[in-house]
């Protein structure tokens, strides 16, 4: 069995990676779709506001947990969860206080969805401009490069023409 300490560590580690993700996903969505610039200061509170939210599930889960009637024959590890999710929710707390690991959050995920963005521009553009080769695969990348230029292109720019429309013409 894992020491304790051990245990909380992975998965503090754990939920900085989901807060990560979190922060990196909502800047794809803020500057893509609602064309938002980059606030790290509004990025650093939604961190904090993550880590918190993660860390008052963990206090519920060791509450219910603890509840539980476990039978005599229980392993340590089932016995000692509560003592896990307490200390883990603590961990969180202080993650969500520690303003340079919060800015560190921030600026990982900044990175982490600039490459994405670049990787997915970088992947369409590619096959958007590889020319016909001649070969049976021809007819199947047509299909799909149209099918991509339909469901993107198109849908940005019926996006962009209701975003331009008077208020009442925007259906």
């Amino acid at each position: 069995m894992a020491p304790i300490e051990r245990v909380v560590d992975e998965g503090a580690l754990i939920s900085a990676t989901t807060v990560r993700m979190a922060m990196k996903n909502r800047l794809i969505v803020d500057a893509l779709r609602d064309g938002r610039r980059f606030d790290a200061d509004v990025l650093r509170a939604a961190a904090r506001a993550q880590f918190l939210v993660l860390a008052r599930e963990n206090d519920e889960t060791a509450v219910r947990v603890d509840r539980l009637d476990l039978p005599d024959d229980a392993s340590a590890e089932h016995r000692r969860r509560p003592e896990v999710h307490r200390m883990l929710a603590a961990a969180l707390r202080a993650a969500a206080d520690d303003p340079e690991r919060l800015t560190a959050i921030v600026c990982a995920a900044r990175d982490d969805a600039l490459q994405e963005v670049v990787d997915e521009l970088t992947t369409r553009l590619v096959l958007r401009d590889r020319p016909p080769t001649g070969g049976p695969d021809d007819e199947f990348e047509r299909f799909h490069r149209l099918r991509d230029f339909i469901e993107i292109d198109l849908a940005a720019l019926e996006a962009q023409a209701r975003r331009n429309a008077p208020p009442g013409d925007r259906s």
